[in-house]
């Protein structure tokens, strides 16, 4: 859906300036990888007003959204600043959401986010030595960290076998807070998001600050800048 107003700036930060046309050609030339990285449910942060959004959980009443081949260019529009995927009952991979400190929504600064990185390659390095995993920066402050399995299980059960391998390791016990709301001073790994309709940015989507999704290697994420990845 065409914007209508297309020189209205939505986001605008130390990162980017972006127009709500700048969201939708976003959409449009981002439409084969979202479709592939998408799940079958999906929710949308709606911008009201500048770096101001809401959720958009359901497109009729308890009908959650759905993106395919055939509905995208009417679902996306220049108002659209993230779409979160959300988990069916089964999985074959479950997320560690890697959290910098504090319970703010505002861009952290490079000493912190750089904390942050570091504990996204400790807890990639550990966990890997016993799953697959995959390092996806959210868009936002922080990271994801898949873990794969070899069969689908329920989340309850994924949320379970990451939470305990993660607590047979006593540094990252010490060092890293599990499962704490927001607000701790120490960088939490939420395991919450492990469960049925529980949202996660779609790889390849934006989060609601201008900056995209994005996978990165263990070589990489040290020195990954988060201005690489605007969206213009």
């Amino acid at each position: 859906m065409r914007p209508s107003n297309p020189t209205n700036i939505v986001i605008q930060n130390k990162y980017v300036e972006v127009t709500e046309r700048d969201l939708y050609n976003f959409w449009i030339e981002s439409k084969e990888n979202i479709l592939k990285n998408v799940t079958n449910n999906v929710f949308f942060y709606f911008s009201t007003k500048l770096n101001k959004s809401i959720v958009r959980r359901y497109e009729e009443k308890n009908k959650p959204f759905t993106l395919s081949n055939f509905n995208y260019e009417n679902k996306l529009n220049g108002h659209i600043v993230g779409i979160v995927s959300l988990f069916d009952q089964y999985s074959n991979f479950g997320i560690i959401d890697v959290d910098a400190p504090g319970d703010s929504d505002e861009i952290i600064s490079d000493s912190v986010f750089n904390n942050v990185k570091q504990a996204t390659l400790d807890i990639y390095s550990y966990m890997s030595k016993f799953n697959d995993c995959k390092i996806i920066y959210t868009g936002k402050n922080g990271f994801h960290i898949y873990v794969y399995f070899q069969r689908r299980y329920t989340l309850n059960t994924i949320k379970k076998l990451i939470q305990d391998r993660l607590s047979e390791n006593d540094s990252i016990s010490k060092n890293y807070t599990m499962q704490q709301k927001r607000g701790s001073d120490k960088i939490n790994l939420d395991l919450n998001i492990n469960k049925t309709n529980g949202g996660f940015i779609t790889l390849g989507s934006i989060n609601k600050i201008g900056l995209k999704s994005v996978e990165l290697s263990k070589n990489s994420i040290l020195n990954f800048n988060r201005s690489s990845v605007r969206i213009i």
